[in-house]
């Protein structure tokens, strides 16, 4: 075509809902009336999804009911309106324990099946009861629009405040990304994605017109989660909570995102992470501290504004990290480069030059003394070798091993919470 990309249906298909081979083909199979044999997975996941499903819809059917009135109260307080509730099937669970239960034997759904969708549970004496009751419900789907789990939330004191599908056949929260399945086309058209906490962002965001917006289950990014929205676009913006514990995340999630972002060559050096044909990775910090569903229902700013604002990664981590030490003290710049030197290590000597002298301004410091800093770190044998001396010919003598991506996040994590 005009954009000269070649392939046959299968790559179209994949290229088209961000799904791999297999995917593909059993999408095509399905339009097609065709039967694959010897496709034991997907005969084997046909049942789980019809108990989800008939899960999704008995839920929904018990949030317009009376006991559902408790948590039509929260959503209306929320400001979540009926058709972006009917969107993302949200619905509720029943208090009595056994409601969905009774629902999927009146359905000939034998309870093994039900258990093992994750729907039911049974407990050590033998007893079968919902897995969910008393909460509003969050179905969560896969990339083709299917129901593959649950994310419930209590509406009283309950704790945990918020629980998931155990694991199943089908489900695997660190391969999922909530909202994906509305997202997507969104997110191929602006060529962007965003990624927030919580299902209230992504149904706030959406309700507001961010189609591009999706949700983490958890709070760091998983590499399957990215490999996933990497098939979507090349330019991500990371919307966390940026306490202590969210900067913690977010270092967590950046460092996963570069183990993905990479190309498929093995034999790629770490410096080429930072060229133009990887992603784009920003981060957003929200002002007065608030999450993505509360800033995007208030009028004191623009949501738009604020993602095309996202600094890059180093301008975020730069002044973030240099604002956790007392620079003024004996030691304090050097624990600033401590923490960021493994970082530029992985740079281009372009970026590595600018970030430097980025660091230099931020701490109040020489730029030569910075630089025979970050140099003192990369010779540390923890992360280099002496492999490949003309790198940086004028400073750099090391080059990173291949090691494993949690040293060096370990250590990173390690520097930055440690004073």
């Amino acid at each position: 075509g005009a954009c000269s990309t070649g392939g046959d249906i299968f790559s179209f298909i994949m290229r088209l809902e961000g799904v791999e081979f297999k995917e593909s083909l059993n999408t095509l199979a399905d339009k097609a009336g065709i039967v694959l044999e010897n496709n034991v997975s997907t005969a084997k996941n046909e049942m789980p999804v019809k108990v989800n499903q008939m899960t999704c819809d008995f839920f929904k059917e018990a949030l317009l009911g009376r006991e559902g009135e408790l948590a039509r109260t929260y959503l209306k307080s929320r400001g979540i309106d009926h058709e972006i509730a009917d969107t993302f099937e949200l619905g509720f669970s029943p208090r009595s324990g056994d409601a969905l239960k009774s629902h999927l034997l009146f359905h000939d759904i034998d309870i093994d099946q039900a258990l093992d969708a994750g729907v039911l549970t049974r407990s050590q004496s033998g007893a079968v009861r919902d897995f969910f009751w008393g909460r509003l419900m969050f179905p969560i789907h896969d990339m083709l629009g299917k129901v593959i789990g649950f994310g419930a939330r209590a509406l009283d004191d309950a704790m945990p405040k918020y629980i998931n599908t155990s694991a199943t056949g089908l489900f695997d929260k660190r391969a999922t990304l909530y909202g994906l399945h509305l997202a997507k086309d969104a997110i191929r058209r602006s060529g962007e994605g965003v990624v927030v906490e919580g299902y209230m962002d992504v149904i706030a965001a959406h309700q507001h017109g961010f189609c591009n917006v999706v949700a983490s289950m958890g709070t760091a990014l998983t590499s399957e989660q990215v490999r996933n929205l990497k098939r979507l676009a090349y330019s991500f913006v990371l919307a966390l909570d940026q306490d202590h514990a969210g900067q913690e995340a977010t270092l967590r999630s950046l460092d996963g995102s570069w183990k993905i972002f990479d190309q498929p060559d093995s034999s790629r050096r770490r410096g080429d992470q930072f060229s133009r044909e990887t992603v784009n990775l920003k981060v957003l910090s929200l002002p007065d501290g608030k999450d993505p569903d509360e800033f995007i229902r208030s009028e004191e700013g623009d949501w738009g504004q604020v993602v095309s604002d996202a600094k890059p990664v180093m301008d975020y981590l730069i002044p973030a990290i240099s604002s956790r030490f007392d620079l003024d003290s004996p030691g304090g710049k050097g624990k600033v480069v401590d923490v960021l030197a493994p970082i530029l290590g992985a740079m281009d000597p372009f970026d590595y030059d600018r970030y430097a002298n980025q660091i230099a301004v931020e701490i109040k410091a020489n730029l030569g003394s910075v630089k025979k800093s970050i140099q003192a770190n990369l010779r540390k044998p923890k992360f280099y070798d002496r492999s490949n001396r003309d790198r940086y010919p004028e400073e750099i003598d090391k080059e990173p091993r291949n090691e494993s991506r949690d040293a060096l996040v370990d250590h990173v994590l390690a520097q930055m919470f440690a004073w």
